[in-house]
């Protein structure tokens, strides 16, 4: 199912409540849970805004 959009931060928390704005107006949208730090512990790729290997700081 295409999505109307997603919310990713560092830590996870202004994301989730950045995701439910849209969410609460019928869009499909949703949070990365555990935020951009998760995905890194994890061994996943981040990527910039230019779509290269990125960072967190």
């Amino acid at each position: 199912m295409p999505l109307d959009g997603g919310a990713v931060c560092r830590p996870g928390s202004r994301s989730q409540r950045v995701a439910g704005l849209p969410a609460a107006r019928g869009a499909d949208a949703v949070d990365v849970i555990g935020g951009t730090w998760d995905r890194v512990r994890a061994g996943l790729p981040v990527a910039d805004v230019r779509g290269e290997d990125g960072t967190i700081a």
